[in-house]
């Protein structure tokens, strides 16, 4: 079965985690100090992953806006009537029932997770006309509005369980899977989801981008120390994009003492490669061997 191809498993994977870095850049948009602003091209190129990550105005934010929360609430009443049949199926590798649990594990909650944080998100913002910048039809602070505040926390918090939490143990049940674990370290995805969730809720919007790249470093230290992934590609590819997201929040920064930070957004992709190359760099200089973190040795 194609599910089962090493290769064809290694390659979705990486189209995966492009896309949702993409999605989660899309934010940084609003990243710099109130006092720096991006560039034309730069502003134009926020704006155009924001299609990427779903994030639309009107009559499509409030219709993606439901669908988002229908999704996420099916999927945690599925997961709680289902939990033990479903951590059966997928420690036996059962076809059909793996490919329900995948496409949970990397379409709603993979590709889908910024899209849906993001519609969550956004009824946070209001216009200088006091409506949702998202969906004029609803003024700030009046009980509908409130209604689409409350419903977004709540929702949000549970595809962040679902996103970090429940999905991580379906990936490391799976003794021959691409994202099995390195050692016994158990706790890096769950990381990562966290830093995006931080980086969509207030990382991005606050225009304060130190504290986005201060947790971006803690978390590619933590990935350079542990390496979390057993295959060598999938721990380089999240290295990447963790690198490439601490570049463009290196860029905000820059900004606010000097306009070149919008030329500096050309080195993204390169980064990205750069930070790819770090972890086959460092077995190349150091054996990789499995290390044990003492949280959970035995």
């Amino acid at each position: 079965m194609v599910f089962n191809n090493r290769y064809v498993c290694l390659a979705a994977l990486t189209i995966e985690l492009l896309i949702e870095h993409i999605q989660v850049m899309s934010f940084l948009r609003y990243a710099p100090d109130t006092s720096a602003t991006w560039n034309s091209d730069a502003h134009d190129a926020f704006k155009g992953l924001e299609k990427i990550a779903l994030r639309f105005d009107g009559d499509a934010f409030i219709g993606i806006y439901i669908t988002a929360a229908v999704v996420v609430f099916v999927s945690l009443v599925l997961y709680i009537a289902l939990n033990e049949k479903l951590h059966q199926w997928n420690r036996k590798q059962n076809t059909l029932a793996c490919i329900f649990i995948w496409f949970f594990e990397h379409i709603i909650f993979g590709v889908g997770y910024i899209p849906i944080i993001s519609q969550f998100v956004a009824v946070q913002y209001c216009a200088t006309d006091s409506t949702i910048e998202s969906y004029s039809s609803i003024t700030c602070w009046e009980s509908k509005h409130m209604t689409l505040l409350e419903i977004g926390y709540i929702f949000s918090g549970f595809a962040l369980f679902l996103s970090g939490v429940i999905c991580p143990v379906f990936k490391a049940e799976r003794p021959k899977g691409i994202e099995r674990k390195f050692g016994n370290e158990s706790y890096f995805i769950g990381i990562y989801k966290l830093l995006l969730f931080g980086v969509v809720f207030l990382f991005g919007p606050i225009h304060s981008p130190v504290p986005g790249l201060v947790l971006t470093i803690l978390v590619i230290a933590y990935l350079l120390i542990w390496e979390a992934f057993a295959e060598l590609h999938v721990a380089s590819m999240y290295m990447g994009v963790l690198m490439g997201q601490m570049w463009v929040f290196a860029c905000a920064i820059a900004l606010k003492d000097d306009s070149s930070g919008s030329e500096m957004l050309a080195a993204w992709p390169p980064f990205i490669l750069f930070g790819y190359a770090i972890l086959p760099i460092k077995s190349l200089v150091i054996h990789r061997v499995p290390r044990q973190m003492p949280i959970e040795k035995q």
